[in-house]
């Protein structure tokens, strides 16, 4: 998988995890999905996200502060 498939891959899994939070109001399942993939603050900063969903990253994010990772 090259890097760009990779990056791809990455945001469409947020993205989904996203519609799981919203869609079918279940934060703290999409937050255990998203600590699963281990990524840190600057890989999903570098994926390059829409608007919406880095909002609802970073909801998920405050709500639950010990699922994820801060830096490299």
């Amino acid at each position: 998988m090259t890097q760009d498939e990779k990056k791809a891959y990455m945001a469409g899994y947020i993205a989904a995890c996203t519609q799981i939070a919203q869609t079918h109001n279940q934060p703290t399942m999409a937050a255990e999905l998203l600590r699963s993939a281990g990524l840190t603050d600057d890989e999903v900063k570098a994926l390059q996200l829409s608007d919406f969903d880095l909002g609802e990253y970073a909801e998920m994010q405050a709500a639950n502060p010990s699922f994820f990772s801060k830096s490299n």
